[in-house]
């Protein structure tokens, strides 16, 4: 066998690049790990995101079909506003029109606030302002079940 001769400095040497080949090796090792482990937290919040779009996504299913019922019943008052009122149009077509020369100053012996006495043109205006007061009640009410249901 041959002897080996080693400087001094060269069992430092050996010693350093044992413990530089150590230190690589378990830098590695914890590099795979952490890889590992990150891997594990991006599997993890994409299974949460999903969850969460999912559950969101529902919700909002969920709050659309009522909107959509609210609108449906607003759909029916107003269809039924709308016969409304062409009927009393259709009734209304029958009264007497303005008599010419009659005075734009109230009587005072008017027997009450009926609207018997009132011409074809101005009941008729007042039937649509009704009907429209009708409509903005029913466009309010299903305003107001929509914005309760999304609460």
């Amino acid at each position: 066998m041959i002897p080996l001769i080693m400087p001094p400095w060269g069992k430092w040497a050996a010693v350093a690049v044992a413990a530089i080949a150590i230190f690589s090796a378990g830098w590695t090792v914890r590099a795979w790990r952490a890889d590992a482990e990150i891997a594990h937290i991006k599997e993890t919040l994409a299974s949460q995101r999903t969850q969460a779009v999912l559950a969101a996504r529902a919700e909002e299913q969920r709050q659309q079909e009522k909107a959509n019922e609210a609108t449906r019943k607003q759909a029916a008052s107003v269809a039924a506003v709308n016969a409304g009122l062409l009927r009393d149009l259709d009734e209304l077509r029958h009264r007497p029109g303005r008599a010419a020369g009659v005075s734009q100053v109230a009587r005072a012996d008017c027997a009450g606030g009926t609207g018997a006495e009132l011409s074809g043109e101005d009941a008729a205006f007042l039937a649509g302002e009704a009907a429209r007061a009708d409509l903005l009640r029913a466009a309010l009410a299903t305003c107001y079940e929509v914005m309760d249901t999304t609460k």
